[in-house]
């Protein structure tokens, strides 16, 4: 069988990491293992595989509800559509429908364009039809978000009882009982770091001086000195509250060195 690849990314971070030529190698290797004939390339590189609503255009003409797609972002596919007619290649291989198009009237309006002429539309890591991978991406993207929000229930449950939300921070260690969390307890050489960090500050030393001393990086001494955890707070999205664990310094010292710090939490 005679294909063509449509190897394609939307973005110019896409382009920079899952690249075009990763796409066409792996697509490549497909037709290998089918014994596909390759007769050409095409792509749309950095365009975006979503039709948005400017590309969209719908009319009404007597007795026709017309749907008509701008194809100006996407030369590749126009060619494609343009050479379906001459019958040059049987099919059409690409990674997944999200990459083909995230729109599902647009993917079932060219499946039935290039059908009419015999080509299939084949993608290596989807189903044919695009209906059930686009029931499937919904259903997808359900599951992810009962899991966000499983994982934000337990993190709000965690700072209601005053816990610390997320990783331990430099400083403490966590407590572990059962396999999970329970708390944190100030870890033995790190909290000394915290501790020195301050001090040093409220003694007048600039962070250049500072980091010079503890040799740390600027960057552990702003996470440092600006994270209310070493004053006994737990943070949780845009509030805060006191915590259960040990503080590493009093409240004063974080004031001193911050003395607007409360303004930047909503419940303040």
């Amino acid at each position: 069988m005679k294909v063509i690849l449509y190897p394609r990314v939307s973005s110019k971070s896409q382009l920079e990491g899952d690249s075009i030529e990763a796409q066409e190698q792996r697509l490549r290797k497909f037709c290998e293992d089918k014994n596909y004939e390759v007769m050409g390339v095409y792509t749309d590189a950095g365009k975006s595989a979503s039709i948005d609503e400017e590309s969209l255009n719908q009319n009404i003409s007597e007795s026709l509800f017309v749907n008509s797609f701008k194809l100006n972002k996407r030369p590749a596919f126009k060619r494609m559509l343009q050479e379906a007619k001459g019958k040059k290649f049987d099919a059409i291989i690409f990674f997944r429908w999200d990459r083909y198009s995230r729109d599902i009237a647009f993917a079932d309006l060219s499946c039935r364009y290039f059908k009419q002429y015999g080509i299939r539309l084949i993608p290596t890591d989807d189903s044919e039809d695009p209906f059930v991978s686009s029931i499937m991406q919904v259903v997808n993207k359900q599951e992810i978000d009962k899991m966000k929000a499983r994982v934000r229930q337990t993190r709000l449950y965690r700072f209601e009882q005053g816990i610390m939300v997320g990783r331990a921070p430099f400083g403490y260690s966590t407590i572990i009982k059962n396999k999970k969390v329970v708390g944190f307890k100030p870890h033995i050489k790190q909290s000394e770091v915290v501790k020195r960090v301050f001090q040093y500050a409220l003694d007048g030393n600039s962070y250049k001086e500072i980091c010079s001393k503890l040799k740390i990086a600027p960057q552990s001494y702003y996470n440092i000195i600006k994270n209310p955890v070493y004053a006994g707070y737990v943070v949780f999205e845009d509030k805060i509250k006191k915590g259960v664990h040990v503080p590493l310094i009093e409240e004063w010292q974080l004031e001193k060195i911050n003395p607007e710090w409360k303004q930047h939490f909503s419940n303040q």
